[in-house]
């Protein structure tokens, strides 16, 4: 799971999309800060 600010990424303002791809997470931004956080799943 990837977090900005302590929500899901997709939901955080400026995130356009997400996608992944051969294991990594593809983010469509805008312009802007962001602090993303990489949660392993169980």
């Amino acid at each position: 799971m990837v977090e900005e600010s302590g929500k899901a990424a997709v939901k955080a303002e400026g995130v356009s999309s997400i996608t992944f791809m051969n294991g990594k997470a593809v983010l469509e931004l805008q312009s802007g800060s962001y602090q993303f956080v990489v949660k392993k799943g169980k």
